[in-house]
């Protein structure tokens, strides 16, 4: 009778443990929608991307940006430093697709799963635009009078040769804005992690076509050097630590064509800040570079 009473026992409290498992909740993390891009895939243009959090209430959504095969396989590798809600297609991105990947984080520090975005269009190589020559009007017909003849010139008191009247006559000066751009195109790369107080560089690398000069300029606490120029390759000396606020400043230019020109700021608990510009022939202002 008390073994009858003890496996009745028994059972109803594992009934009761079965009952109390399969009710209890599931644990709760946030979900994100897939993201969307907007923007034209090519060399220069601004790419943003669009994800909302549709589950367990308000979150930070990271995005990391993705470079992968022509193919439009699943081949997609993380771009280093690219971790913003925007993102400038570089000439580094030719022949290849991109895609955004966004996960979000509540405040609990719960993650949601990955959601990866749509491939883009494969990235184009950037073309040089021809200027269009202004159709020159047919003039009417003129009279053009007889020139007098100038006057002699008169030679000076020291003896030394004369001036013909009118002064010499000068090349005109070529306009920088018909220059083309260096080709090769300067690529300024660079690679690292986020460190406390600024960032880690491993890589600052610039590659352009022959006779290019480069100039470098560092300013802010930390620097290891202020101003100098160099020629193409590596940047060994701002391959290391570096604190936030410090900017960097680079210029890849050669005669009679348009340079690159790139700044960097380093930022605390971000990725370096970066804007691209081009430098036409002679000018120290950088300028938006040409419409590719």
């Amino acid at each position: 009778m008390r073994a009858s009473t003890a496996g009745r026992f028994t059972a109803g409290f594992i009934a009761l443990v079965a009952t109390l498992v399969a009710a209890a909740p599931a644990a709760a993390h946030p979900v994100v929608s897939v993201p969307t891009i907007a923007g034209n895939a090519k060399v220069g243009a601004k790419l943003t991307a669009s994800a909302t959090v549709t589950k367990d209430g308000p979150a930070t959504i990271d995005y990391t940006w993705l470079q992968c095969s022509a193919s439009g396989a699943a081949a997609c590798v993380a771009i280093p430093l690219a971790t913003e809600k925007s993102y400038v297609v570089s000439v580094l991105d030719v022949g290849h697709r991109l895609a955004v990947r966004a996960r979000a984080t509540n405040a609990k520090g719960e993650q949601s799963p990955a959601e990866r975005s749509a491939l883009t269009a494969v990235v184009p190589p950037p073309v040089v635009p021809t200027p269009t020559p202004t159709p020159t009007p047919t003039p009417e017909p003129t009279v053009v009078p007889t020139p007098d003849p100038p006057p002699a010139p008169t030679p000076p008191a020291d003896g030394s040769p004369a001036t013909p009247a009118g002064g010499t006559d000068a090349a005109p000066a070529p306009n920088p804005l018909l220059a083309g751009l260096m080709d090769p195109f300067p690529v300024v790369r660079i690679r690292g992690v986020i460190a406390p107080r600024g960032a880690r560089v491993s890589l600052l690398q610039v590659r352009g076509p022959f006779g290019a000069t480069v100039s470098v300029r560092c300013e802010g606490r930390g620097c290891p050097r202020g101003r100098w120029s160099r020629g193409l390759g590596r940047i060994e000396t701002l391959e290391r630590f570096l604190r936030a606020g410090i900017r960097i400043t680079i210029r890849v230019v050669r005669p009679g064509t348009i340079g690159k020109y790139v700044r960097f700021v380093i930022r605390e608990g971000k990725a370096p800040y970066r804007r691209d510009a081009c430098l036409l022939p002679g000018a120290e202002v950088p300028v938006k570079c040409p419409a590719v």
